[in-house]
């Protein structure tokens, strides 16, 4: 099965929205959170004082485009069919003052407020779905896989590649999204797609000519297996 390499090209990007209250319902259920940061502060679940703090990353994942952003001109014509899917995580920033803190969650944000940019309106957890489970992350470590591994989401990401448009994703702390109370300060930071040890999309899939099935419901070609190499994909 070929396997591609890549970081996403175009106007992709990770942000950050916070939410902090005395109440940590009121932090953690707001139907939005505050403005949009350039940060790496991906996923953090802290108590500080009285307050509660969530930080979510809201990331755009930019497949509309062809050459050396997005995705290669190579597959302009193909159409993939993803089997797995990671993300790559380096330049690692992880601490846990409880268990679980050093968890990281990644969802599809199915709703977004504006599609294709950032908006403090994308903090809020009812725009997520199609959960990833919770997966430990090491500190100070370099292409540390993440396994996106529920099986809508996947096809999500294969709809957007194929359909060349964006594809929004949140990250969260896992005592973040399970509901738990933190105590002190749980931290998951990684370098993101613009830094100089990039966020990096690893794929598994088969690829077929789109116009030799158009209209039918044929399955694919052995024939027609590539893998990538050049124009932002590189071959593992």
């Amino acid at each position: 099965m070929p396997i591609a390499a890549f970081t996403p090209g175009g106007t992709s990007e990770g942000k950050t929205s916070t939410k902090n209250s005395s109440n940590i319902n009121t932090a953690r259920d707001a139907t939005a959170g505050g403005s949009i940061a350039d940060n790496t502060s991906f996923a953090i679940a802290r108590k500080a004082g009285s307050k509660y703090h969530f930080f979510r990353g809201i990331f755009i994942f930019d497949f509309s485009t062809g050459g050396n952003v997005g995705v290669p001109n190579v597959i302009r014509n193909q159409k993939i069919r993803v089997f797995r899917a990671d993300l790559l995580l380096s330049d690692t920033s992880v601490s846990a003052a409880d268990s679980g803190g050093d968890k990281l969650v990644v969802s599809h944000i199915h709703d977004p407020n504006t599609f294709g940019t950032w908006h403090a309106n994308d903090y809020s957890d009812a725009r997520y779905s199609k959960h990833t489970s919770a997966q430990t992350i090491a500190n100070g470590a370099d292409d540390a896989v993440f396994r996106l591994d529920n099986r809508l989401l996947l096809r999500e990401i294969e709809n957007a590649i194929n359909r060349r448009i964006k594809i929004h994703l949140a990250t969260r702390n896992y005592l973040d999204s399970s509901g738990a109370t933190p105590t002190g300060m749980n931290k998951i930071m990684f370098d993101d797609v613009d830094d100089d040890d990039p966020l990096i999309m690893k794929i598994y899939f088969k690829s077929y000519d789109a116009s030799k099935f158009a209209g039918s419901r044929g399955g694919f070609s052995a024939g027609n297996i590539k893998t990538f190499s050049g124009g932002g994909f590189s071959e593992i």
